[in-house]
């Protein structure tokens, strides 16, 4: 039985949000340019620009300084292979609406 692994991603919907995350990686990571993915498709087909999160514990301060650091952003996440899926604070999503 093949082994299940999950990944965290983050789509900033500003220049501001976009700045944040960055900054945030850069401190947690030597490199972070490659884990920008600038089209990474979700299970409608809809292309995304995402950042790849070093583990849920990113993806959970981001949420928790959302307010006081006006940030907008997505939350995707990944099962294996499998195209990315809309995630809000363990709710599941019918469909992502444009």
């Amino acid at each position: 039985m093949e082994k299940t692994i999950y990944s965290w991603y983050v789509e900033p919907l500003d220049g501001h949000t976009n700045e944040v995350i960055a900054r945030r990686l850069a401190s947690s990571r030597a490199v972070f340019n490659n884990y920008l993915f600038p089209e990474m498709k979700d299970n409608y087909g809809l292309t995304h620009s995402v950042w790849l999160a070093p583990d849920y514990n990113f993806i959970s301060a981001l949420y928790k300084s959302q307010n006081d650091l006006a940030l907008k952003f997505n939350v995707f996440s990944q099962r294996n292979q499998e195209p990315i899926r809309l995630w809000i604070l363990g709710k599941k999503i019918k469909k992502l609406c444009r």
